[in-house]
C-alpha cells in the first residue's frame, strides 16, 4: 500500500526520532513531520510519478495526504505502528 511505503519511510528516517517522536513543541514537530512526508514523497516519486504529481501539484491533496499520514502515526501505539509497517 502506497500510503504505508511512505509511512515506513518517514519511520525509519534518522530525523524522525529527534524531530517529531521526541520534539515537544507542537508547531516545529508538525513542521518537521511535514518536511519528512515530502522528502518520502521525493524518494518515492520513481516508484509512483502519477501519486508524487498529484502530491507535487495539488495542495489540497498534499495537505490531506500528509493528514492522512500523520493520523495514521497518532492514531496507533509505536509498537501498532511498528506492526503495522513490518508486515
Amino acid at each position: 500500500m502506497k500510503i504505508l511505503s511512505i509511512a515506513r519511510y518517514v519511520r525509519e528516517n534518522p530525523k524522525y526520532k529527534e524531530q517529531v517522536e521526541n520534539n515537544p513543541d507542537e508547531q516545529n514537530r508538525k513542521i518537521a513531520f511535514n518536511e519528512l512526508i515530502k522528502q518520502a514523497m521525493i524518494q518515492r516519486r520513481k516508484q509512483d510519478l502519477e501519486l508524487y504529481r498529484m502530491y507535487a501539484s495539488d495542495e489540497d491533496f498534499e495537505r490531506t495526504f500528509d493528514a492522512g499520514i500523520i493520523n495514521l502515526f497518532s492514531s496507533l501505539t509505536p509498537e501498532q505502528l511498528d506492526d503495522l509497517l513490518s508486515a
